[in-house]
This record gives structure tokens, C-alpha cells and sequence, in this order.
């Protein structure tokens, strides 16, 4: 990655690449509605059916959902797979959040503990625990790692997964509402947001607006 994640265009014609199918499902209303206002227009595409993510695009947002229900079709799509590898290494942001941030890895075991081949993006595998895993509300409160995205500090999210990840990242400090704990998460650099969290992006407007290139 390059680390470039500034505008190449007038932000009015600027394409955010969505997934959006039966394993990627989850999104915040608001965001997409957030994303809009600050100048993107969402392009949809389908991980399991489509065979590369849309051409046009400028940035990418891999939701949350249910890629562990899906495992077999996602990783038969190899031309999908390689399609996001490629676009991400190419620079452009991109946002994965949990279900997402899992197709990134390497491999997602099943529930019955056999891997399947996902993006490679993330050098580490997913795994099922049978229990909830760090759930609860979250919050950035500052950066952990060399990596300085500080603008995004104080957005606000939720963790709700069964799964782990044997390469969580720790680039970022987060604090739990309900504790007020705080531990290291995360992928985060300028041009990528990569955890188990899903966020609520009108939490740190003017950060998701540097994030994505459109301050």
C-alpha cells in the first residue's frame, strides 16, 4: 500500500465501492447516508457473485454480516478475491468492519475448524470460539502503533463476534463504554481501517472525511 488517500477528482463524482450481499449485510443507515453528504456515491457488489469489485471505484467498504455462513462461495470466487487484493494494494481507502475485516484474512476456519481461502490481505486466521468475543461498545481514544490516523480518535462503534483473529492488529487504543478498559486493535494506517468493530461514522465527521480523502 501507498498510503495515498487523497482526492484524484471533484468529490461529486467520486464511487465507493459496497459489499453488499447474503454474507455482508450489516450497515448502519447513517453511514451510508454520511458517506453520500461528504461526496461519495455507493456502487454495490456482490463478494460470492460478482467476479471484481466495481471498476469506477475510489474507495472500498467491506461490512459487517455473515461471511462465515457463505465460506464455500466466497472462496471459490477467486477472481473476486484477488480483485479486492489488488485494489487495495493499489492505495485507495478502504474500511473493513468485522464480517469484512474477517474476508481480509488469510484463511476463515468453519465452525467445524476447516480453513477456507480468503483474500490474504491480513497474514492471520479466523476462528469460531462458540462465545462472544470483546463485546460491547467501543471507542477510539488515540493511536497505538507507528501509524498515525489520530484524526479518527473519539469515533464511536460496537463489537458483537463470535470469531478471533490471530492477527487482530493493535495500531489503535480503544476504550469499552461499559468497563472503560482500553486495549490495543486494529489495522489502521491513512489509507486503511481494518477491525472487529463496526462504527458509527457521524461520530468523527471531519476524521472520516481525512480518511477518505475528502477534507
Amino acid at each position: 500500500m501507498n498510503g495515498t488517500a487523497t482526492s484524484t477528482g471533484s468529490s461529486k463524482y467520486r464511487k465507493i465501492a459496497v459489499a453488499s450481499d447474503e454474507a455482508f449485510c450489516f450497515y448502519y443507515p447513517q453511514n451510508i447516508s454520511f458517506l453520500e453528504y461528504i461526496g461519495y456515491t455507493p456502487v454495490y457488489f456482490s463478494p460470492i457473485r460478482d467476479k471484481h469489485i466495481p471498476k469506477e471505484a475510489d474507495a472500498i467498504l467491506l461490512g459487517g454480516g455473515y461471511p462465515e455462513l457463505h465460506l464455500e462461495e466466497l472462496s471459490r470466487n477467486s477472481s473476486m478475491l484477488e480483485s479486492v487484493r489488488s485494489a487495495i494494494a493499489s492505495g485507495i481507502p478502504s474500511l473493513a468492519e468485522c464480517g469484512g475485516f474477517m474476508y481480509l484474512h488469510r484463511t476463515i476456519e468453519s465452525k467445524e475448524g476447516r480453513p477456507y481461502e480468503m483474500a490474504g490481505v491480513i497474514d492471520g486466521a479466523c476462528s469460531y470460539t462458540g462465545h462472544l468475543v470483546n463485546f460491547g461498545y467501543t471507542e477510539i481514544v488515540g493511536c497505538a502503533g507507528s501509524n498515525d490516523i489520530s484524526s479518527v480518535s473519539g469515533m464511536r462503534g460496537h463489537e458483537f463476534h463470535y470469531y478471533e483473529s490471530t492477527c487482530e492488529g493493535a495500531d489503535l487504543l480503544m476504550r469499552k463504554a461499559s468497563t472503560g478498559k482500553e486495549y490495543r486493535s486494529m489495522h489502521a494506517g491513512e489509507d486503511h481501517l481494518w477491525g472487529f468493530a463496526h462504527f458509527y461514522y457521524p461520530s468523527a465527521k471531519n476524521g472520516i472525511k481525512r480518511f477518505f480523502g475528502q477534507a
